[in-house]
């Protein structure tokens, strides 16, 4: 390189870092972080803590995490949640009817009904339809091996007639992870004709956030995090439990062994129900996973119920109406729709 081309890449190397000091400035001033030093990245794991979030959960030691009774006002979804005893979600108007008959929902956020009020999740809306009474047990962030814990430590109490094991194709993939959302969670080691509970009691707090010496520096620039969340986000976050951390188990494997087992159940008629995590936005590694999954869901025909199909079919007939049916989860016409495929396709073929 002759001295012109060094002095160009001087002036080219100097006008980019003023550009960047100048951004970070500004980005700076506008967020009022003049005189703050905080690393983001490790802002952002605490972040991401759901228990720290505004998420009506607590730590429990057995799921990992549930949701806390009480009324919560102040949900990411600025809508009241009510949440019973054993972390059961309210139904709404309906919650005080006696029923005679017990049916029990669970599942991961797209049962407990993110995003929406009470009476309008889709356990709610079908247990109108039935006049029976549904239990809404789903928690958000549950993959499919808290959602069978939970079923576990429910059913002894409840007694339940009908059992609906709902999941979309992400919940699958969590059956392989042993943090999620920042916290630490329960998984199986599994095999063909066994599941091996691990990582139980749970423990409380997250895996330590670890950064090596360049995330230590560059961490603390708005600039620098911006620029290598979009562009560099594996290798930014990796190891601090941000997106999560896998338990090096196969998803597949223990999916089928718990479909395997809550087949051969004598004290209650069990439903897998697949239901949509917005279809056209679901990972090629989940939908690898469903794939992986489905011959072990066929293998009990008269007990799926594939409501993703449903929604596949609408998002091709009527793409308004299915539009209407998502915001990040499903709307209050998404739940509808789920409740009344649950309730023509299960309880009115049932119905004396």
């Amino acid at each position: 390189m002759n001295r012109n081309g060094i002095r160009a890449f001087v002036i080219v190397s100097i006008s980019l870092l003023m550009g960047l000091l100048i951004a970070e400035f500004l980005i700076r001033a506008y967020k009022r972080e003049l005189t703050q030093n905080q690393n983001l990245l490790q802002q952002n794991f605490r972040r991401q803590d759901l228990l720290k979030s505004r998420y009506p959960g607590e730590y429990d030691r057995i799921l990992g995490w549930v949701p806390q009774p009480g009324n919560h006002a102040d949900t990411p979804w600025g809508l009241p949640t009510t949440i019973l005893e054993d972390g059961i979600r309210s139904n709404g108007v309906n919650q005080k009817v006696l029923f005679k008959d017990v049916n029990l929902a669970v599942g991961d956020s797209f049962t407990f009904g993110d995003e929406v009020e009470d009476e309008s999740t889709w356990p709610a809306l079908l247990e109108g339809k039935t006049g029976q009474r549904v239990v809404n047990a789903g928690v958000f962030g549950y993959g499919i091996d808290q959602a069978y814990l939970r079923l576990l430590s429910l059913a002894p109490k409840l007694k339940p007639k009908t059992v609906l094991f709902a999941f979309i194709p992400q919940d699958l993939h969590r059956a392989g992870l042993s943090q999620f959302s920042g916290l630490q969670k329960p998984y199986f080691k599994g095999t063909e004709k066994e599941l091996e509970l691990a990582n139980v009691p749970v423990p409380k707090d997250p895996i330590p956030v670890k950064l090596d010496g360049i995330r230590q520096v560059l961490g603390h620039s708005h600039v620098v995090n911006t620029l290598m969340y979009k562009f560099f986000p594996e290798f930014w976050l990796k190891g601090l439990g941000l997106v999560e951390e896998s338990s090096h188990q196969n998803p597949a494997l223990v999916a089928c062994r718990i479909f395997s087992l809550l087949r051969q159940s004598q004290t209650a008629e069990v439903y897998f129900i697949l239901l949509s995590g917005k279809t056209g936005e679901e990972s090629e590694g989940d939908l690898k996973i469903l794939e992986a999954v489905r011959p072990c869901l066929n293998e009990s025909r008269e007990q799926f119920l594939d409501v993703r199909e449903e929604i596949i079919k609408l998002k091709t007939t009527n793409f308004e109406k299915f539009k209407r049916l998502f915001r990040l989860h499903m709307t209050p016409e998404g739940n509808e729709f789920v409740a009344e495929t649950v309730y023509q396709k299960i309880f009115s073929r049932k119905s004396p």
